[in-house]
């Protein structure tokens, strides 16, 4: 993989969602989970692999993406934990973030570490 100096326009061709879990009072006064769209950019994504997990009895195997976004100074921080919504034509796939990385510590591009979720949990 050659080293990100920079990234030309034309690698943000993906249009993503980053959603933070939030934590909403439903009209029952119970506890209910959401997630709230944070930011809405272009991006890379990029499949790095294959990950088979079992579950259930059986291998369900997870494709591993890194998804690369410009950071943007006094923005929203990007944390382990939040996920990316990407479109692609009917399919709407969802990315775990697992980890991320301020490339080269200059503070212009993350790359975030994802695993694909089936189902979009």
């Amino acid at each position: 993989m050659r080293e990100l100096n920079y990234i030309r326009a034309g690698d943000l061709n993906r249009s993503v969602h980053i959603q933070q879990r939030t934590t909403a009072v439903d009209a029952a006064g119970g506890q209910l989970e959401t997630w709230v769209t944070v930011r809405s950019c272009m991006a890379k994504i990029s499949t790095t692999g294959m990950k088979e997990a079992f579950q259930s009895g059986q291998f369900s195997g997870q494709v591993t993406h890194v998804v690369t976004v410009r950071i943007l100074p006094g923005g929203v921080e990007l944390v382990p934990g939040m996920r990316v919504l990407y479109q692609s034509h009917t399919v709407t796939h969802t990315f775990a973030v697992q980890a991320v990385d301020n490339v080269r510590q200059m503070g212009v591009w993350a790359n975030l570490m994802c695993l694909e979720i089936a189902g979009g949990q």
